[in-house]
């Protein structure tokens, strides 16, 4: 039988999409091709295999087209088993007995393998009629694709459609020979809606001869919501006949009783006999049987229902591929493969866009240890509980990738390195004083970096890698920055510190020697925040000093004229406001060490201090007014 030529099918579609799928995990079930290469577990090819809707057979070419697998979808359709098709020339000789057709399908067959084989992609779609090992045919659809030099081969079954559609066709011309020769049913009715005519043909339709109809009332001739139309129809006809409109009565398509109790299917149309005045006397009416197309209606309907529920479990197939091929399978964070696509199209868009891109990684501290000291099971669990951990504290446009062991990448867009290394700060803490089952606690050393201009993706994540180890060798458990000499933050025995930089002096004495004053007050509140003892009284020196600062500011901003100072002393206030809620929580015991550093770092340095004090800097240049505050005494 010879291949049908026709454009793709959405059906057909859905095959080549879970072929596409299906080439990942296929080529890393099957040998690998070197020393250390990495492959899915065979359970799990296997359970996806054996859970997809549509049969599924994989053959050899390189070994004379040995059959290697088949899923029980395709015995279930086939009826054949591994050891009854051994390879394609022996399914071709039980599936195509005919020897011609056999010869032809098998060389159209090879000559698609091959050209997969030169070009790749997938072997197009083409119909086929196989014989099943009981004897039966069916009527199948079929893609192949070329993986790993081996052909795999999806099968969608026709037989049903086949079959639906050939009834239908039939139906068709049935339902045109009936209507075209048959006597429909011919009746008229009064206004008052008796029959006063009905033609024999009634009886073939209902059993009813033309008398009995007569003799009933019109209702009990039709089913009861038949009758409600009709009744409407009627209404309307008389309306319209008594204020002199020409009747309008549209198709109506009814069920009509029968004389056993069944009920047939009847398309009714009505027109009006009128007298020479041109006056409505009686209707006429037709009624033609439509059983058969409301027959076949319904099984279209059905046939349409079983297509759609077979591309909705493609389609889920799919999905569940597409988390297969990307996500890592032990704590839900997405795959190194997936990173590295997601990272290089951020790269792009950051550069195009002059947007910030930064980059963590954070490796667990002396894994290997805690893996042979408390066992692999509890290093796996330590690792999908740090996976949830960090990704709690990510935005939705973050992504938290298992770089490989125990080692996790974190890709931050729209974020500068000032505010990565406040995010890479707040999970080293929260990851330090965190507790771990069975392992109790555990740290982790951190890298960080931000994109630079021009820079490659390969250069971007080794001058982070390289942050990394350094923080391995330095002792562990901390933060350290690629490029540190750029930001306002730097690793100091195992956390950060902020560190004054000339570069951020407005010019004004006062404010800069307080501004100094508040890094110091910040930089000893950090280091008490593990001591419950010495954390109130730090916090509280911290609140003294910026609210009189913030006065000072103010005052000194007022005197210069300074056009925002109405937002200014808004952002004062904010911040204020913050700190003394930290106190509460600090009171109540429940303050953790990344808030403050989330405070510190971004709140206080990162935007307030470099962005909303910047502003003013100008009124401080050697050209402006001296203020009082800097004027000798």
């Amino acid at each position: 039988m010879t291949e049908t030529a026709r454009p793709p099918s959405p059906a057909d579609t859905d095959l080549l999409g879970l072929l596409a799928q299906l080439d990942t995990l296929i080529e890393r079930h099957l040998p690998a091709a070197g020393p250390g290469a990495t492959r899915a577990p065979p359970e799990t090819l296997q359970r996806v295999l054996a859970d997809l809707p549509v049969p599924i057979v994989c053959f050899d070419p390189p070994h004379g087209h040995a059959t290697r697998s088949l899923n029980p979808r395709f015995t279930e359709l086939f009826g054949y088993t591994l050891a009854d098709i051994p390879s394609l020339t022996a399914f071709a000789a039980q599936a195509l007995p005919d020897a011609a057709e056999r010869a032809q399908v098998l060389q159209a067959w090879e000559a698609g393998f091959a050209r997969l084989r030169t070009a790749g992609g997938t072997m197009a779609p083409g119909e086929y009629r196989l014989r099943c090992k009981d004897g039966s045919t069916r009527e199948v659809r079929i893609c192949g694709q070329i993986v790993a030099d081996r052909v795999l081969i999806a099968f969608m079954d026709l037989t049903v459609q086949k079959r639906m559609l050939a009834e239908l066709r039939l139906s068709e011309r049935r339902h045109r020979l009936l209507a075209d020769h048959a006597a429909d049913v011919i009746w008229t009715l009064d206004l008052a809606g008796g029959l006063t005519y009905i033609s024999p043909s009634i009886e073939r339709l209902t059993g009813y001869t033309p008398q009995e109809c007569l003799q009933l009332p019109l209702e009990a001739l039709f089913a009861a919501s038949s009758w409600s139309r009709l009744e409407q129809a009627l209404a309307q006809a008389r309306a319209d006949q008594r204020a002199g409109r020409p009747l309008q009565i549209p198709p109506l398509e009814l069920e009509r009783r029968c004389k056993d109790g069944t009920c047939v299917w009847v398309e009714l149309t009505m027109s009006a006999i009128t007298d020479g005045d041109d006056r409505c006397v009686e209707l006429l009416g037709i009624s033609r049987d439509i059983c058969a197309r409301k027959h076949a209606e319904a099984q279209l309907q059905q046939a349409r229902a079983a297509a759609e529920a077979a591309t909705r479990a493609l389609q889920a197939a799919n999905a569940e591929l597409r988390e297969l091929a990307t996500k890592d399978a032990l704590t839900g964070a997405w795959n190194r493969r997936y990173f590295e696509h997601t990272a290089a199209a951020e790269r792009t868009r950051a550069q195009r866009h002059g947007t910030p891109l930064s980059l963590i990684l954070l490796d667990i501290d002396h894994f290997k240890a805690i893996n042979d000291r408390f066992g692999h099971q509890a290093g796996d669990a330590a690792l999908v509980a740090l996976s949830a951990l960090v990704r709690a504290d990510l935005r939705r446009s973050d992504v938290l990738a298992r770089w490989g062991g125990e080692e996790f990448a974190l890709l931050l867009p729209h974020c500068d390195l000032q505010g990565a290394a406040c995010v890479a700060e707040k999970l080293r803490a929260e990851l330090a004083a965190a507790t771990f089952a069975t392992i109790g606690s555990l740290s982790a050393s951190f890298g960080v970096g931000q994109l630079r201009p021009g820079e490659t993706l390969d250069a971007w994540i080794k001058r982070v890698d390289d942050a990394l180890y350094a923080a391995k060798h330095a002792g562990r458990n901390q933060v350290v920055i690629a490029g540190a000499e750029d930001a306002p933050v730097e690793p100091v025995a195992g956390a950060l510190r902020l560190i004054w930089k000339p570069t951020y002096a407005c010019g004004e004495p006062r404010i800069d020697q307080e501004h100094r004053e508040l890094f110091s007050l910040a930089n000893a509140l950090i280091a008490a925040a593990g001591n419950p003892d010495s954390l109130l009284p730090a916090l509280e020196a911290f609140m003294t000093h910026a609210v009189a600062h913030f006065a000072h500011e103010e005052a000194i901003l007022r005197e210069r004229g300074y056009a925002d100072l109405a937002a200014h002393a808004a952002a004062h206030r904010r911040l204020i406001e913050h700190a003394q809620g930290m106190r509460a929580q600090a009171e109540a015991g429940a303050i953790g060490v990344g808030e403050l550093v989330e405070f510190l770092y971004r709140d206080l340095v990162a935007r307030h201090l470099l962005q909303e004090d910047a502003r003013f800097f100008g009124l401080f240049s050697p050209s402006a007014p001296p203020s009082a505050s800097s004027r000798p005494h």
